[in-house]
């Protein structure tokens, strides 16, 4: 995938979206750097920011392809 993205000229973007999506399949990690609700609290806002930018980007991009 990580070529794939290369490939599509979003080698940058994948590398930071996987990174940050990989703690969503595995936040064993940030629950340890991170105690009680402060990791849930920051865990929430960082996957929704995530998620606004993706669908707005994916808005753009639908936008333009008529």
């Amino acid at each position: 995938m990580s070529q794939v993205a290369k490939d599509l000229g979003k080698g940058e973007v994948f590398k930071h979206v996987n990174k940050l999506l990989s703690k969503f399949a595995h936040p064993t990690a940030l629950s340890i750097v991170w105690n009680g609700e402060q990791a849930e609290d920051r865990l929430k806002q960082k996957f929704y920011d995530l998620g606004m930018r993706i669908s707005e980007g994916t808005l753009q991009m639908l936008s333009t392809r008529e």
